[in-house]
């Protein structure tokens, strides 16, 4: 029983060691066998008694300042997490919704989350019935302006950067200007993205 009871406490103690100090030694002997520099035994002196100061001439001082270092650490990451944690009620309180009930809160939520994913869902018909004409109107006007704001793009680029795959993205990117910044984020439904910045400097024209 005490052999067992040996083996037990040897492998608990190996566990925590291992929590502590896995991710720092992993690293560690990845460095040391690809250098070859010196021996397994060299290399385990080293790190025990220069690296982690767990054991040699010293190691009592140093563990002890270790100790202390990381405690003003534990300290200063404690005191982030509390300004962050004032500034996160800070935003909470001045958030309009933050006092609606959870009902509210969620049926607001399938709003916005219904207007991301179909913009014409809240038009009314005759409104829907203007964007779908322009939808079949202003295709080939779309297309040309999109092939030419691609086109100047590209041709400004370096010869390495006119892949396939490189007009691909600007393609798919061409009819997106990015997350707008100026609408925060509600409920978790991020804003629907601007239009593209070529829209400013063309205005459509549709035949009655």
């Amino acid at each position: 029983s005490q052999v067992m009871r040996a083996m037990l406490v040897l492998k608990m103690g190996c566990q925590r060691w291992v929590e502590d100090y896995g991710g720092d030694l992993s690293g560690y002997i990845f460095k040391a066998v690809r250098s070859a520099d010196s021996s397994a035994d060299a290399s385990a002196e080293q790190y025990c008694s220069g690296v982690v100061a767990l054991c040699g001439k010293g190691s009592k001082e140093r563990r002890k300042k270790s100790e202390e270092a990381e405690r003003k650490r534990r300290e200063s990451r404690g005191a982030m997490v509390r300004e962050q944690e004032k500034e996160e009620a800070k935003q909470a309180k001045d958030d309009p919704f933050s006092s609606l009930p959870g009902d509210s809160k969620l049926g607001l939520q399938r709003m916005l989350e219904m207007a991301r994913d179909d913009p014409l869902h809240y038009m009314d018909e005759d409104a829907k019935a203007r964007v779908q004409k322009a939808r079949r109107e202003l295709r080939c006007d779309v297309c040309r302006v999109l092939l030419q704001e691609v086109h100047d793009i590209a041709s400004k680029r370096p010869r390495g950067l006119r892949r396939e795959h490189d007009l691909l993205k600007l393609f798919e990117a061409g009819c997106d200007g990015g997350r707008d910044l100026s609408v925060p984020t509600y409920f978790g439904v991020e804003p629907p993205p601007l239009p593209p910045a070529w829209t400013d400097r063309y205005r459509p024209r549709l035949r009655e």
